[in-house]
Parts: C-alpha cells; sequence; structure tokens
C-alpha cells in the first residue's frame, strides 16, 4: 500500500519525499526508478526530513514530509515556525495512520490546516487538494490517511504516470519573511490568521465533507469507523477539513437536527472550534456537546501512552501524580522513545520523588536500559515475561519500572 500511496503523489507532481526508515514506511521499494523527477531521500530522524521538505518547499518545489500521526510530534520545532513562514511550491505533511493515534490538536496548536481522509477511493482527491490549497494560501497543509482498514490495493486507473517537469527552482529573498525579527515575526502572525480565515471558506466546499439526512438526531465525526454503525439510523455530518472547521456547513447541519453529538477521540479539537473559535452553539437547545471517550485502563491503573511525544507518558504521568497522588497511574513508552527523550523525564522522576508506575515495553535493549538505571543507583524494576505479573505489584508504592519484551 507504501508504493500505492507513492504513486499518488507523483500523480500530485511531488518532487521532493522525506521520510525516516521508520515503521511501514521502511516498506518503500520504489523511488526515483518510478519517475525521473523524483527525488526520495531517508534522514536520520523526523526533524531532519521535515526541515528537507520545507527547504526544497521554499525553493518553489512541490514536497512532502512522509510520516506516522505519532511521529510529527518530534519535528514540532519547525512544524511550528514553518506555519508562520510558509511556503512556496506547495507542502504536504502526509501521515499515514494505522492505529489509533490522533493528532487532530495539531490543527489548531499549530495553526495548520488539517484534512482527514479514510476512503481509499478519496486519497488522490485529498492529496490533489492538500498541495492545492497549500500553493494558493502558502502554507503546509497535514493530510492524515487512515491506513487502518485497507488490505486491497488503490485501483489505478492511470494510463501514464507524468514525466511532466515543473519550473525549476527559484528562492526569493525576503529576510521579513525567512529571518523574522519579533516585528516581522508579528506581521507574520497577522497573515497566517487572515490564511486560516480564507482557508475555512474553502473547505465549505470540500467533496470530502458529507452529509446524510435521516433523523432529526446527529452525529458529527471526523473518523470513518464512527459511521459505520451510526449512518443507517441517524443524520450524520463527516468532516475530513479538522481544521479549520468549516463554519456554516456545521451550523447548517446543527440548525436542521432536534439534538447533536459530537463524536470524538481523545481531543475535543470539533468541540473546541464549536465552542471557542467559531459559532456560539452552546446554546442551541439541540446541542449536547462531545461523548468523550473513555480513559484507558489495566485492572486498577490508568494507562498513559506517548500522546505528546517520545516518553511524554512519563512527564504526564508525573504531573497527574502530584495534582492526585490517590491515582494510580501506569505510564507506558517504548525503549526506542526512552532512550529518544526518556532519559531527563527518568532523572526528573527521581529528583522529585514521584510514585507513578512506569513499563517500558522492549524489542532487545533491556540491558541498556538496566545498565542505565543501575548507574543512578535505582534497582526498584521488575523484568517481566507477561503482562499479567504487574498485577501483584499494583498495591506498591513508590517509582517502580516495569520491563516487558513486546507490545501493548
Amino acid at each position: 500500500m507504501i508504493d500505492e500511496i507513492l504513486e499518488l503523489l507523483l500523480d500530485a507532481k511531488i518532487e521532493f519525499i522525506y521520510t525516516t526508515r521508520r515503521g511501514p514506511l521502511a516498506t518503500l521499494k520504489k523511488a526515483e526508478k518510478i519517475s525521473s523527477t523524483l527525488h526520495l531521500e531517508f534522514a536520520t530522524n523526523e526533524k531532519i526530513a521535515y526541515e528537507l521538505a520545507f527547504a526544497a518547499s521554499i525553493m518553489k518545489k512541490r514536497s512532502v514530509f512522509l510520516t506516522s500521526p505519532k511521529n510529527i510530534l518530534e519535528a514540532l520545532d519547525p512544524v511550528m515556525s514553518t506555519a508562520y513562514m510558509g511556503v512556496v511550491g506547495g507542502m504536504l505533511i502526509l501521515a499515514l495512520r494505522d492505529t489509533e493515534e490522533d493528532i487532530t490538536f495539531l490543527g489548531p496548536f499549530s495553526k495548520i490546516p488539517f484534512i482527514i481522509e479514510g476512503n481509499k477511493a478519496k486519497f488522490q482527491e485529498a492529496i490533489n487538494y492538500g498541495i492545492q490549497i497549500s500553493e494558493k494560501f502558502e502554507i503546509p497543509v497535514i493530510v492524515e490517511l487512515d491506513m487502518s482498514n485497507l488490505n486491497s490495493q488503490i485501483e489505478d486507473e492511470r494510463k501514464n504516470i507524468s514525466e511532466e517537469k515543473r519550473e525549476g527552482a527559484k528562492f526569493v529573498k525576503d529576510t521579513s519573511r525567512w529571518a523574522a525579527t519579533p516585528s516581522f515575526r508579528y506581521r507574520l502572525h497577522v497573515l497566517l490568521n487572515e490564511k486560516i480565515k480564507k482557508i475555512r471558506e474553502e473547505f465549505e466546499n470540500y467533496p470530502g465533507n458529507r452529509c446524510t439526512l435521516l433523523s432529526r438526531t446527529g452525529f458529527i465525526t471526523f473518523r470513518s469507523r464512527s459511521l459505520e454503525l451510526l449512518e443507517k439510523d441517524f443524520s450524520t455530518l463527516f468532516l475530513s477539513t479538522v481544521y479549520p472547521l468549516p463554519a456554516n456547513l456545521v451550523s447548517g447541519f446543527v440548525q436542521k437536527m432536534e439534538e447533536v453529538f459530537v463524536l470524538e477521540d481523545p481531543y475535543s479539537v470539533i468541540d473546541f472550534q464549536l465552542g471557542r473559535r467559531i459559532m456560539s452553539l452552546k446554546g442551541h437547545k439541540g446541542f449536547k456537546g462531545k461523548i468523550p471517550k473513555e480513559g484507558e485502563r489495566l485492572w486498577e491503573y490508568e494507562i498513559i501512552r506517548d500522546i505528546y511525544g517520545p516518553s511524554s507518558s512519563m512527564n504526564l504521568a508525573h504531573g497527574i501524580k502530584k495534582l492526585d497522588p490517590k491515582k494510580k497511574i501506569l505510564a507506558l513508552t517504548y525503549e526506542d522513545n526512552f532512550f529518544h527523550s526518556g532519559i531527563p523525564a527518568f532523572i526528573n522522576t527521581l529528583y522529585n520523588d514521584s510514585n507513578y508506575h512506569l513499563l517500558i515495553l522492549t524489542g532487545g535493549r533491556e540491558d541498556e536500559i538496566i545498565r542505565f538505571m543501575e548507574g543512578l543507583n535505582f534497582r526498584n524494576y521488575h523484568v517481566l515475561k507477561s503482562i499479567e505479573e504487574i498485577r501483584s505489584y499494583e498495591k506498591e508504592e513508590g517509582f517502580t519500572v516495569f520491563i516487558l519484551r513486546g507490545t501493548l
């Protein structure tokens, strides 16, 4: 499937693709063999890959940062800056999602337009639309393709992949944009807000937003899997354009309903925009707010995962325990995440005498983790053979580390 996505990018006249060799992206077999107009490069980490894609885009070339939702967070510094500076040649942050991870909060947080598509027949449309919006408003665009339910290949209706070369690279020096001082950065902020307003208007007519009217009870969602249980009995509004939310489309749907519910994942990106950014629908007699998703639990533990970046679960767990010491928290991270960002969080946990429990899922580097912990004179760790062994330590107080090979 990854190679089929690559061909869709070629059809969209993408010239530069930067990624890393992590996860499903490692299965890429094609590249410049497909077309002489394409340059595909594997970088050593996501931050470098993103900055390379951005460099190509300001040279008036179409570029893509190809990644997974979770790994976008590892490039957050340049992501936030490029939202202000913008691009020239068009740039997509293309996230291929095959798990339950959700990064929709990144839209309003970074002010980067966010499009989601879970229908494989619409992948080409989403990619083409995203690159057009990027070029028209000179801003990066996040396009998330939901790969979780796709088993078959994308139907190929193309005769030949175009070898047409676009305009040559061109860089226009503009210090107020590329090397902005605080006063120039303020102007870029004002310009960014204007871009978002115009993009919101563009999103009103995006065909990926689908409205079905069947009853006076309506559901708004951006996850296609939510529609399977609802679309036969209730009215639904499926939004591919998660940010900025098309205000008129949502308002029109709500006014036709007696009651409306927002179905969301962990982050209330739709509810956030409805209540604080676009219109005051809270006063509408039928608006019921969101239906929250229950927190993930394991026995008496509340599970905290790396939702904000590598080993972010450790800092989140530490903060939660300081606010509510009675909570049973199990922070869950992976060995790669631990070595990437977990070491400072681990030291901070010891320094502040936190008492959550930590589960590190490993793939073969257990000895390195143990040597690191013992080097800090920390020995309250347990190497497990199965997840069930954790139950015998549930009542244990103090910071406790579990090491388990596998995933969860």
